[in-house]
C-alpha cells in the first residue's frame, strides 16, 4: 500500500524571534505527520538570503546560525524520521538514565539534521540505517502475523 505523510510548513510572519520547536529545531516529526517552521526573522517580513537565526550553540567562538527560509533540509529530515524511524545523529537512548540523551559529537556530517549541517541529502550511513529499519519492521510484522 501507499502511505501518505502530510507535511505542514508553517510560514509565520511576526512570530517572536527565536521561536522553535521543543527540541530547539525547526522540525517536529512523528509517525503520522511532519511539521516544519519557516519563520520570518527580519522586520520587513521578506525572505532575505542574508537573514540568519541564532541558535543556542557556539562553534569556534561564534554563535551558530541557521537560515530559517531554507526549509528543504528540515522537510527531508522530518520525512526521514517519520518513514524510517531514524533518530538524529545527536540522539541516543541511555538505559542507565532511562531516557533520551543528546551528544553533539556526531552532529556534523552529510545529513539534514540539526544546526551543524547544511546538507539536503542523506549520506550513506543514514541511507543504510533507513534500509535496516525497514527490514526490521518487515520482520517484526511477519513475526506478529504468524
Amino acid at each position: 500500500g501507499t502511505r501518505v505523510i502530510p507535511v505542514y510548513v508553517l510560514s509565520l510572519a511576526g512570530m517572536p524571534e527565536g521561536l522553535l520547536m521543543d527540541d530547539d529545531s525547526f522540525v517536529a516529526a512523528n509517525r503520522d505527520m511532519v511539521i516544519v517552521l519557516q519563520p520570518v526573522t527580519n522586520a520587513s517580513s521578506s525572505w532575505d538570503e542574508s537573514t540568519a537565526m541564532p541558535m543556542r550553540f557556539v562553534s569556534d567562538g561564534e554563535v551558530v546560525t541557521q537560515r530559517p527560509q531554507d526549509t528543504t533540509r528540515h522537510i527531508i529530515a522530518g520525512i526521514a524520521q517519520t518513514l524510517s524511524g531514524m533518530a538524529t545523529p545527536t540522539e541516543r537512548y541511555s538505559p542507565l538514565h532511562e531516557r533520551r540523551m543528546e551528544s553533539f559529537m556526531w552532529a556534523v556530517g552529510c545529513h539534514p539534521f540539526g544546526p551543524f549541517s547544511n546538507s539536503t541529502r542523506l549520506g550513506p550511513l543514514f541511507t543504510e540505517t533507513a534500509r535496516r529499519n525497514a527490514i526490521f519492521s518487515l520482520i517484526d510484522t511477519a513475526l506478529r502475523s504468524a
